[in-house]
């Protein structure tokens, strides 16, 4: 009996040192486990970020006239002004809130009165044209004659006198 009670007691201190093993081994392994996970997010921040900064609107697009050039002493339209003419009416007829001064020059060659009469004339002209074939209400078309006044070139070479002969198209509010 004395052999079995030692062997009892050898068995019991087996199991208690291998329990301690035991013990120790899952109290290192947790620590290890710990040690390889990733750290924890931070919390959220109470406060919501601010919203992204808007994206700029562009401007709105503005429509561009072609300007209309006449013959010396002439009022009436030509086939070369009638293709900017037609350009000009179509841009008012797809900007129906656009409203526009039809601005007549001449050269300066000519009295002034002279001048400013031929100018109104291209201006009425141009104004007529774009109205009958656009069916552009006149509420939307002002004429302004200019005469001579506003060169845009030199009055002295030919080149120049028919840059003079125009009519312009002016947005206006």
């Amino acid at each position: 009996m004395a052999l079995a009670d030692h062997q009892i007691e050898e068995k019991e201190e087996l199991t208690g040192t291998l329990g301690k093993a035991i013990q120790i081994t899952k109290e290192k392994s947790l620590e290890a486990i710990k040690l390889c996970q990733k750290p924890a997010a931070p919390p959220a921040p109470l406060v919501a970020p601010p919203p992204p900064p808007p994206t700029p609107t562009p401007p709105p697009k503005v429509p561009v006239f072609e300007t209309t050039y006449f013959d010396p002493n002439k009022s009436n339209i030509s086939p070369t002004a009638s293709k900017a003419l037609d350009r000009n009416g179509m841009l008012l007829k797809d900007n129906p809130k656009v409203k526009v001064e039809i601005g007549g020059h001449s050269d300066g060659t000519g009295s002034e009165a002279a001048n400013q009469k031929i100018a109104e004339k291209r201006a009425q002209s141009a104004k007529k044209y774009i109205q009958d074939k656009y069916n552009i209400p006149e509420s939307r078309m002002t004429v302004k004659s200019y005469g001579s006044s506003k060169p845009v070139a030199d009055n002295k070479t030919n080149e120049g006198r028919a840059k003079n002969r125009r009519v312009e198209f002016m947005i206006i509010k």
